[in-house]
């Protein structure tokens, strides 16, 4: 059985990861996410300090680079595909994001593109401009996801 481990316990390897963006308030930081990256992930973009601002910028290059490689080898092929590649653009945001993926006749990705945005608990979507950019991309195929962050926000809880 394997021995449980302690969240709140942090490695030296953990905080010094996080000592470009905060110095030595690293390990507080990491502390007040209870030693957890992915809820660093989520609270970064609330960090108003000039580390947290960088490190939220940081985690955009990341996210964008890693969407850039999937999107060039990724066939759309099934839901879990789907799933695991929207995850991409949903993790970390404050508010509701409305993603289009366009797609060829294969199912191979064209683009995605986070079409709309807006509050925490909703967001207005305009559909004749998904369809505009399905002709301008000569999609063949459209799928459509969004996050609802008042709910990801009560399962964290």
């Amino acid at each position: 059985m394997p021995t449980p481990v302690n969240v709140l316990t942090t490695s030296l390897a953990d905080a010094a990861l996080l000592e470009p963006f905060f110095g030595r308030e690293a390990e507080d930081v990491l502390e007040s996410c209870e030693g957890s990256f992915q809820r660093l992930f989520h609270e970064a973009r609330n960090l108003r300090t000039p580390g947290g601002v960088a490190l939220a910028a940081a985690l955009e290059v990341v996210r964008r680079a890693l969407a850039e490689e999937l999107a060039e080898r990724c066939e759309l092929n099934g839901p879990q595909v789907v799933m695991d590649y929207l995850r991409t653009f949903f993790v970390g945001r404050p508010h509701e994001v409305f993603v289009v993926l366009y797609l060829d006749a294969k199912n191979r990705l064209l683009r995605t593109d986070e079409a709309f945005n807006g509050t925490l608990t909703q967001c207005s979507v305009y559909p004749r401009e998904i369809v505009r950019r399905a002709l301008e991309l000569g999609a063949a195929g459209v799928i459509r996801s969004e996050e609802h962050t008042s709910e990801l926000q009560s399962r964290q809880s």
